[in-house]
């Protein structure tokens, strides 16, 4: 063979390498660029979506254990060892609800999530406004005043502080559909 074929030879091998080398470069991007993607929105779930859901949840578990620990309290406002040891653990629970809040707000929701954080926390205050009427009046030894605060005052705003809390909850939950890595 003369130099001329072997040379075109050799060049046509390069190329054909050469353009190995391409498709599989291309099949790697287009291979791995979901992957990506699906690593991002973890990312988002993980440091995000979880926590923020996670806090809602222990929020609405603590004030439902508080209002059990309240009517208890309501109706055993007879005995006094009975409301002192309702009264700490209403106090512990009051101290992990307000932990499960600062802890969704350290989540930094986005912007659109404000107006319902500060329903919750304006709920939040008038429901514990009522529950301090409730305590007052259970520790002053008026039992009628105190079942007639927690039935016709503390239900209506408990009912509508979970109802606050559950509309977050639900706008928490469409937080990964809605903002993907990059938009944070």
């Amino acid at each position: 063979m003369n130099r001329r074929v072997r040379l075109k030879i050799r060049l046509g091998m390069v190329g054909i390498c050469l353009a190995v080398m391409a498709l599989l470069v291309t099949v790697e991007e287009l291979g791995t660029a979901p992957l990506n993607r699906t690593q991002d929105r973890l990312v988002v779930l993980q440091t995000q979506w979880a926590p923020a859901t996670l806090a809602l949840h222990e929020l609405r578990a603590e004030l439902a254990e508080m209002r059990a620990y309240e009517l208890a309290q309501v109706s055993h406002g007879d005995d006094a060892a009975a409301v002192a040891d309702y009264d700490k653990r209403i106090a512990a629970s009051l101290k992990r609800a307000t932990q499960a809040l600062a802890d969704y707000e350290a989540t930094k929701p986005p912007a659109q999530h404000a107006p319902r954080v500060q329903e919750v926390k304006q709920r939040l205050r008038a429901y514990l406004d009522a529950h301090a009427r409730i305590e007052a009046a259970v520790h002053d030894g008026n039992h009628a005043k105190a079942d007639q605060l927690a039935i016709a005052e503390a239900q209506p705003l408990r009912r509508a502080l979970f109802k606050a809390i559950v509309a977050l909850t639900e706008d928490t939950y469409r937080l990964p559909a809605a903002q993907p890595l990059a938009a944070r």
